[in-house]
């Protein structure tokens, strides 16, 4: 709920102040009127309306709300937080990790999704297992590899307790035929991570 709630204030503040889909530069109400709305007066209202329910503690571990609207920041608000903070953000990661996939590939530094792990990641055929080598780029991204599940406990996942967990993974086998289906996979992020750092050359962070 809280998840919901957050996307609709970013939906209301960004239409409120950048106009609507139309193009037409200000949003219309149901009846037909044209508004606008100022950065300042869009902050003021989700202080009005939201910040207090927030201080309140009505929505529970939410620690900043940030609105950025053609690069200026509209609403920037901490709890029991501040800009330096840093927190787990555990599968906010994947998205982050699927879009700069897809930055590669547009940029041409990797060739398609249709490239296979042996192709993407030559320094780990020897020890591939052998239903891991012909896995595709988009089978990974899709979660469709037929890498093995995330467990309940995700401290025991097995390539954790490992030094090298992306040998852990391809050395593993899979739990089901490539393409078959659907299974939550944290491991295939992993994947992705060393697989732009073999086309990049960078750290996944710098790049």
């Amino acid at each position: 709920r809280c998840r919901l709630w957050l996307a609709a204030v970013i939906l209301a503040v960004s239409t409120a102040c950048t106009g609507s889909p139309n193009g037409s530069g200000s949003p219309e109400t149901p009846g037909g009127r044209q508004t606008s709305s100022s950065p300042e007066q869009v902050a003021v209202v989700f202080d009005e309306l939201v910040n207090g329910d927030i201080t309140a503690g009505v929505y529970e571990d939410l620690r900043a709300v940030l609105v950025l609207v053609g690069g200026r920041p509209l609403v920037e608000r901490y709890y029991d937080s501040s800009a330096e903070a840093t927190s787990n953000v555990a599968s906010v990661t994947k998205s982050v990790m699927s879009i700069l996939v897809g930055v590669a590939l547009d940029e041409g530094v990797l060739g398609s999704v249709d490239q296979t792990l042996s192709e993407l990641l030559p320094e780990y055929v020897a020890i591939m297992a052998p239903d891991v080598s012909g896995v595709t780029l988009e089978q990974v991204l899709t979660m469709t590899a037929g890498l093995p599940e995330d467990p309940r406990a995700p401290a025991t996942t097995p390539h954790y307790l490992t030094e090298d967990w992306v040998a852990a993974i391809l050395s593993g086998g899979l739990e089901q035929p490539p393409g078959e289906g659907f299974a939550y996979a944290s491991a295939g992020s992993h994947l992705l991570s060393a697989i732009l750092v073999e086309a990049t050359g960078r750290s996944v962070l710098d790049y």
